[in-house]
């Protein structure tokens, strides 16, 4: 029996379904839905840390007005971490789920960076990709995406 994964994702969602083939008969398969888990990170540093630099202005100690900072790239910081996150997840799900292949779709601004930071043995189970975000589909809809 063959086991491949399917896996949805973009960077707030992870879905992802086992697909069982018989080995006497391709047409025979069945999809199940696996439970993930993102792994997040607590406290996320990007959520704690000051808002963008915000640093008192003037001589006076109380009520001084706040001046904004520079930005030190928050937004892509927090992108990076989700882009970490979710290959992680995807790991760890295939080294869990021990399957001979794998398929994934994932919108297409986070594909080719999530994929990047795969490993080589992951990325060589990879057969087949699609750039569209499809973690709200249906689970009977699903198998005929790949």
């Amino acid at each position: 029996m063959k086991k491949k994964l399917i896996i949805l994702a973009n960077t707030e969602k992870l879905c992802a379904y086992r697909v069982m083939t018989d080995d006497e008969s391709s047409a025979q398969q069945r999809i199940e839905g696996i439970e993930t888990d993102l792994h997040h990170l607590l406290p996320n540093p990007i959520d704690v840390s000051d808002s963008d630099g915000r640093f008192p202005s003037g001589t006076l100690q109380h009520g001084a007005p706040m001046r904004h900072g520079e930005s030190h790239g928050r937004t892509s910081e927090k992108k990076k971490r989700q882009l970490e996150e979710l290959a992680s997840a995807i790991c760890d799900l295939i080294d869990h789920e021990e399957s001979d292949l794998w398929n994934l779709a994932a919108p297409a601004d986070i594909l080719d960076q999530l994929i990047e930071r795969l490993p080589v043995h992951i990325k060589n189970k990879l057969t087949k990709v699609h750039k569209a975000d499809y973690t709200g589909f249906p689970v009977n809809k699903i198998k005929g995406l790949f």
